[in-house]
């Protein structure tokens, strides 16, 4: 399994997954009008503005040869700032073929040594409160929930809940705090 920073050629792969995820892990969550009306070609839109910026970190891991999936690391846009900052986990998706084989573990890994070095005090990411296998998946990584919940109805098409979870980065040395 190969971590690498994503770059434009990756777009149509990150889309891909993307969809893909959303349509499987999300099936029983989103309505499916929302789920139905993913298209690869909007999301590739998105991506496009969303796979750099400042202080941003898009990531693919690579599997013989083909992207398995992806994580984006970026300062936090919903948290009150704890002492050195707070960075946050944007989306981490595996493609549903190539789950349970370490993809998503080194993803997460990689953006955690990510904000260690950016000097982040904490590490945040939000994820739907219904998606049971996504919370148990972080639980197992050492993130826990520390009580914040929203809706985005405009993003997700509905008012499902997302709970945030976190993990401090004090002292932390990048992917080796990823338990499992």
């Amino acid at each position: 399994m190969d971590i690498r920073a994503a770059n434009a050629e990756d777009i149509g792969s990150i889309a891909r997954i993307h969809v893909i995820c959303w349509q499987s892990a999300y099936r029983d969550i989103l309505p499916s009008t929302t789920l139905n009306a993913l298209r690869v070609e909007q999301r590739a839109a998105l991506w496009r503005g969303w796979i750099a910026g400042p202080g941003v970190h898009t990531l693919v891991a690579e599997s013989g040869g083909r992207v398995v999936g992806f994580t984006r690391l970026c300062p936090a846009r919903t948290i009150e700032s704890p002492p050195g900052g707070a960075a946050e986990v944007t989306h981490l998706y595996v493609d549903p073929e190539a789950q349970a084989r370490g993809a998503g573990k080194a993803l997460l890994g990689r953006a955690l040594s990510l904000a260690v070095a950016a000097g982040y005090g904490t590490l945040v990411l939000w994820v739907l409160e219904e998606n049971a296998p996504a919370r148990r998946f972080y639980g197992r990584l050492g993130l826990t929930p520390d009580g914040g919940r929203h809706t985005d109805p405009a993003y997700l098409g509905s008012d499902a809940v997302e709970v945030r979870y976190r993990i401090s980065l004090d002292g932390v040395q990048g992917a080796k705090t990823v338990r499992g």
